[in-house]
């Protein structure tokens, strides 16, 4: 059986993110697949020290950091199709310098 992981980083669980991904998540599922959504809001995610103690073993995740870390790696590592789902809310900016794309949703 092939693995989805949904990594979902709104706060809001009926919120439009929320919305749009369910219908995608039921398709994979009546299509064989088994679904696993990540709510990042609910994790205790500390930011990355640099102490690259991850990087001593590229087969296992590392992080000495005591946080959920570990069971987004894991189900990451464990997924064939990864998902990320942001806030739509940030896809309003226009970045205009020179080389950068310009995103804009209407």
């Amino acid at each position: 059986m092939k693995k989805a992981c949904i990594l979902l980083a709104s706060p809001r669980k009926q919120g439009n993110t929320a919305a749009l991904t369910a219908p995608f998540a039921a398709e994979l599922e009546q299509l064989g697949w088994s679904c696993r959504t990540v709510w990042l809001h609910d994790l205790e995610v500390r930011p990355c020290r640099a102490c690259r103690v991850c990087q001593q073993d590229w087969t296992v995740f590392g992080c000495p950091q005591e946080d959920d870390m570990q069971e987004i790696f894991d189900s990451v590592l464990a997924c064939d199709l990864l998902v990320l789902e942001e806030l739509a809310d940030y896809l309003l900016m226009d970045l205009d310098s020179p080389g950068r794309a310009r995103l804009r949703t209407k």
